[in-house]
């Protein structure tokens, strides 16, 4: 008797933000998960439907997945960001009636959703198969001290020990050791150290990507991508990059990705217009494609992750190293712990004007060998895109595999080359004739 069951198993998808790596990554995960046994709904915004970002990562997938645009741009304030995303959860979850959600950036609702465990029964139907991937560790960091963070790391080791989801993902390595630390021997392996995808193309030469990127060959370049915004220190990296350039007249800046209005501002400084002008600073202002990431990151001397106060892994240093190329992050957090445990490149005070002026120019002095390069992207491989999807679909595939077991592969087909059976045939012996013929 067929015993799988009739109906898809309904997996939701909850991202309500379409800005900086929240689709790209989405659309590089959601080929392990399709599959004829899985209903996929996402659940956005309509902002994120229209947007570019859209067009250019999720587009492919609109006709093979349902798209509920029921969410809304959540509040730039932590806490209304936190209750927004909290209720629109649990209506998600209420509406859509799920059999699995992921939570694709869970930085911030997780809290809440924790301390709503605690105070009362779970609000989500514990029958419902909950993963999360969080990407900010900073409250287990050293230098976590506030009582925010004492909060979180109280509220974090409750949902650990009390198996509150069934998978934590988790892309940071101080916060992923910290929660092994915490983690009853039945728990451990659902707290994941997740990749952080990167697409790992050939390696191309600097000029090579220079020309491509159509940019002058000539210089050295100090390359920054992504969001082109204060939090991610891109003013810091201008004022510092302003201090070096005058000593320095052939070194070039290419700031990469979406400029925020705070950065097109300070472009338009007198002094830094000027490298504007020359093309000492030079603005790709736009949505960066896989292609894109990687080949920026070819066309550079030094790749600079300056973000002040992050916490987390930064995909920047990653992207360089698949690129064969050294990276400057700032002193602090995971950034600073992968840079030097993996040997990526090099540390400073971002937040020091001339000590980050005087870091860039002695990182571009530093020889970089081709041990380096063929060490850095050996590392940068293990972010792989198909290890990302991999370390994505393991729950679901094994929920997948226990309610619908997939039947049995028919026997492969006799061919010419394959070994006959051995049959034993009873023959039997005939008399001769005698020779007196009797």
């Amino acid at each position: 008797m067929d015993t799988r069951r009739a109906d898809p198993y309904r997996l939701l998808l909850y991202e309500p933000i379409h800005t900086g790596h929240h689709l790209p990554y989405l659309a590089r995960m959601l080929p392990a998960l399709l599959d004829p046994r899985v209903k996929i709904t996402l659940a956005t915004t309509p902002a994120a439907i229209a947007s570019d970002e859209f067009k250019q990562t999720l587009s492919p997938f609109a006709d093979r997945i349902n798209i509920e645009a029921i969410c809304t741009t959540p509040p730039r304030n932590p806490r209304k960001n936190a209750a927004h995303r909290l209720r629109e959860l649990l209506f998600c979850a209420r509406t859509l009636k799920p059999d699995h959600i992921m939570v694709l950036y869970a930085d911030g609702l997780w809290q809440p959703l924790t301390l709503r465990s605690l105070l009362s029964n779970k609000p989500i139907d514990p029958s419902i198969a909950i993963e999360l991937f969080l990407y900010r560790g900073g409250f287990t960091y050293s230098d976590a001290s506030r009582p925010i963070d004492r909060l979180s790391r109280f509220l974090f080791k409750h949902a650990v020990r009390k198996n509150l989801f069934a998978v934590l993902h988790l892309d940071d390595e101080i916060l992923h050791a910290y929660a092994l630390s915490l983690a009853r021997p039945d728990t451990g392996p659902r707290c994941i150290l997740t990749p952080n995808p990167v697409k790992i193309l050939d390696a191309v030469d600097a000029n090579t990507a220079r020309k491509q990127l159509n940019m002058p060959a000539s210089g050295r370049y100090i390359v920054a991508m992504g969001m082109m915004t204060p939090l991610k220190g891109m003013d810091l990296l201008i004022d510092a990059f302003l201090e070096h350039a005058g000593a320095h007249p052939d070194d070039r800046l290419l700031l990469a990705g979406p400029h925020a209005e705070e950065i097109k501002s300070i472009l338009n400084r007198t002094a830094i217009a000027k490298l504007v002008e020359s093309q000492q600073i030079i603005c790709l202002d736009r949505f960066l494609s896989e292609d894109d990431m990687f080949i920026c990151s070819a066309a550079a001397d030094l790749v600079v992750a300056p973000y002040p106060n992050h916490s987390g892994r930064s995909s920047i240093i990653l992207w360089a190293a698949a690129a064969q190329r050294p990276s400057l992050g700032v002193n602090r957090g995971c950034i600073s712990h992968v840079i030097k445990r993996q040997k990526l490149g090099w540390t400073c005070d971002v937040k020091n004007a001339a000590v980050f002026a005087g870091a860039l120019g002695k990182a571009l002095d530093e020889p970089w060998t081709l041990e380096d390069a063929y060490r850095v992207r050996e590392y940068a491989k293990t972010h792989s895109i198909e290890n990302y999807k991999k370390s994505a679909c393991q729950l679901l595939r094994s929920k997948l595999n226990k309610i619908d077991p997939p039947p049995p592969p028919p026997p492969p087909p006799h061919t010419p080359t394959s070994p006959l059976p051995i049959t034993t045939l009873k023959i039997a012996r005939r008399r001769r004739p005698s020779p007196r013929g009797y």
